[in-house]
């Protein structure tokens, strides 16, 4: 309860920083929002990965018993 809280202030603090900045410059928003998306990518990835590794190590180990 207590992280999803926080990770909720966070999104809408983000909210209104990026809103602020677009109305400036919003060319910084579209970069920022690019460089989000990237790196949500690259660790989506690499919990894929993770769990895959999870699921073929478990796998491996119960052919060895």
């Amino acid at each position: 309860m207590y992280t999803s809280f926080v990770v909720l202030i966070q999104i809408i603090s983000a909210y209104f920083l990026l809103k602020k900045i677009d109305t400036t410059h919003p060319n910084i928003v579209n970069k920022i929002s690019l460089t989000a998306m990237a790196i949500c990518n690259i660790e989506d990835f690499y919990l894929t990965m993770i769990n895959i590794e999870y699921i073929m190590a478990s796998r491996v180990n119960n052919f060895l018993v």
